[in-house]
């Protein structure tokens, strides 16, 4: 992988899905995937580019590794611990994700399957995180948090709804304009919260705007 800095290598499974964003949280850097134009395999030799190195952390204690090498079906044996060396850069973290532990066939014809899984749920897992790290949902307000016992409770009347409204002032102006407005134009005017609510909106009405309003006061989207 490289970025303007210059380029690095990265050790992980085979049998493994390459994090970038991971990559990039590790290391600071905006690094991105390189492409090859070689006609025999890269080696997985740290330090044979003379460049800093990136080993996935769960290699690091393996007691036995394969290391593919720039030769076709040539292996170098090493432990995990031989890969982490003085004498090149080398750094270790959590940079992939295993694509399946379960015994494949050879032929690799269920290998797209087998990555795609992995995928769906990589970006899953992606998408929990970046909501984790970005979503605050805040405290629900007093008069949300009541009407929403209210729908809970199967003995709830019209009274109760009635006294929760009222106690926000800005809930119950703005039901009192809904339900004198031309849209439901009632005769005559309705005089108070009660009557707007019995005689003009309905129960239900006036529950889900009065909860669509308690929560429009606190829920916004940031600019």
């Amino acid at each position: 992988m490289a970025d303007d800095s210059g380029e690095v290598q990265e050790i992980a499974p085979e049998a493994a899905v390459l994090d970038v964003e991971a990559t990039r949280a590790a290391t600071g850097r905006q690094l991105r995937a390189r492409a090859y134009e070689h006609d025999s395999p890269t080696s997985a030799a740290p330090g044979i580019y003379d460049i800093p190195v990136i080993l996935e952390k769960s290699l690091a204690g393996a007691s036995k590794l394969a290391l593919a090498t720039e030769e076709a079906n040539k292996y170098l044996c090493a432990s995990g611990g031989a890969l982490v060396s003085s004498y090149y850069e080398t750094q270790t973290a959590a940079i992939s994700h295993a694509v399946s532990s379960e015994p494949r066939s050879t032929d690799r014809c269920g290998d797209m399957a087998h990555i795609g899984e992995t995928l769906s749920r990589f970006t899953a897992k992606r998408m929990q995180e970046r909501l984790d790290q970005t979503l605050h949902i805040p405290p629900l307000p007093e008069a949300a948090r009541r009407i929403v016992a209210l729908q809970a409770d199967p003995n709830y009347d019209l009274a109760d709804l009635v006294q929760i409204i009222e106690t926000d002032p800005s809930i119950a102006s703005r039901l009192m304009g809904w339900a004198n407005s031309a849209l439901y134009n009632p005769d005559p005017k309705a005089k108070s919260l009660e009557d707007a609510v019995m005689r003009v909106l309905g129960f239900d009405t006036v529950m889900s705007m009065a909860l669509g309003m308690a929560l429009g006061q606190t829920l916004r989207l940031p600019t």
